[in-house]
């Protein structure tokens, strides 16, 4: 079997119409979709982290003013990026 460098070479790929480079390096509608769709729950869930921290921050103070005990600092979650 011959390698891709053989077989894809650098004029072959110039050559190629848009449609054809699609097929061939592209990725699926389903992989796309979804990738989208990931996303777009990771915004959400990225709004819900910040406004829990802000709840969990004023929910800190408020219980310390009335019985001298904090809660502990809340947990920070980083995302991963692409």
């Amino acid at each position: 079997m011959r390698s891709l460098k053989h077989v894809f070479t650098s004029a072959a790929i110039v050559d190629m119409d848009e449609d054809t480079l699609r097929r061939v390096a592209g990725e699926p509608a389903h992989v796309v979709r979804d990738r989208e769709r990931n996303n777009e729950k990771l915004a959400t869930l990225e709004q819900v982290l910040q406004i829990c921290s802000r709840h969990v921050s004023y929910a800190g103070k408020h219980r310390k003013r009335r019985t001298g005990l904090s809660l502990p600092a809340p947990v920070l979650i980083r995302s991963c990026s692409n």
